[in-house]
């Protein structure tokens, strides 16, 4: 990626790639009562971290004799990170859209166009999440201002502390950790700090308001008790007596905020492993692609441990903003020291 990139593509890939799969399952595992703060601390946290992604230098990351261990370990994590995603949509494909016949063909397609990704110039997924950005925000601008009519405030009054450390949990894993992958794709350039900060301010606005609409209309208790309390709202709406079900527009939200989650988490697979080898490895994109159609395929067993990948997640991120800090005060003290 030799031309320079604007603010506004760091900020369409930022934003869908924080968006990913944290809609899916709202507010069913995001806290209750507590969601929107779990949400609102979860970025505040993203903000914070900001200067990490900003100042992040992989060339000393592998430069060292353990260079290929910690390659495994950011490997294994953008997998990690690539599998919720995957899993997450899968479950929403096979359950809502897709009957068990037509399912296998779904997970082929899904990880064609991962691997077309993972082949093409990094340029084309910021012009593609551009316009997938465009796209979720008519969708969600529509479908929230459709179910207007439907809004109860007093169903606000649930919102409270209960479900906050969750909450956090949750969104933290499916949105912020995820981004310490950003260095292997983004270039660090004027620009980036600005679209990096813009993206997450949109990805947190595109979470804020599908949770928003779901809390309004149905309030904590029964909407927390639905496996897709977002897709249930969207059957409630309708434009017109031609255009009664809208979901259509959710299922897209879906499904572009987990391809490019699932795309960009591979390409930085990819990329730690031809930094760490030094070398490009050809079939590499092939290999990933083949992992995850195996990953869709067997997605109903994987989200039976999506709270275990969340901690998994958590875990692996804050053992790298660690080693990454740590790694600062060496450099920096060796740079007195000599």
């Amino acid at each position: 990626m030799n031309k320079t990139v604007s603010s506004k593509l760091y900020c369409a890939l930022v934003s869908i790639f924080v968006l990913g799969n944290a809609t899916i399952f709202l507010p069913k595992e995001a806290g209750g009562g507590g969601a929107f703060l779990g949400l609102t601390l979860s970025f505040l946290i993203g903000f914070i971290l900001l200067p990490i992604l900003r100042n992040f230098n992989h060339t000393n990351l592998f430069s060292k004799k353990t260079g290929k261990i910690v390659a495994v370990f950011l490997c294994l994590f953008a997998l990690i990170c690539a599998t919720n995603s995957a899993a997450d949509f899968s479950l929403v494909a096979n359950k809502k859209i897709l009957s068990s016949e037509n399912y296998f063909i779904f997970s082929l397609i899904f990880s064609a166009l991962v691997f077309f990704l993972l082949r093409a110039k990094k340029q084309v997924i910021f012009k593609i999440s551009l316009v997938f950005l465009v796209l979720i925000i008519f969708s969600q601008l529509v479908l929230f201002l459709l179910s207007g009519n439907q809004f109860n405030l007093n169903n606000l009054k649930g919102l409270g502390f209960s479900g906050t450390l969750s909450g956090l949990l949750f969104f933290f894993a499916k949105c912020i950790a995820p981004m310490l992958l950003l260095p292997f794709i983004i270039k660090m350039e004027k620009s980036t700090p600005k679209g990096i900060a813009l993206g997450m301010l949109f990805g947190f606005l595109l979470i804020l308001l599908p949770l928003l609409q779901v809390i309004l209309i149905f309030g904590f208790p029964y909407s927390a008790s639905l496996d897709f309390a977002f897709l249930s709202v969207l059957d409630t709406v309708s434009l017109g007596l031609k255009f009664s079900r809208l979901e259509g527009l959710a299922y897209i939200i879906f499904f572009f905020g987990s391809l490019i989650k699932c795309a960009v988490c591979l390409i930085c697979a990819k990329e730690i492993l031809n930094l760490a080898f030094k070398k490009q490895i050809k079939r590499l994109p092939l290999v990933l692609s083949i992992i995850l159609f195996i990953v869709i395929i067997f997605s109903q067993t994987v989200v039976k441990f999506s709270a275990l990948l969340n901690w998994v997640i958590t875990i692996f991120a804050l053992t790298f903003i660690l080693a990454a800090v740590l790694l600062k005060s060496h450099t920096h003290f060796q740079c007195k020291t000599r």
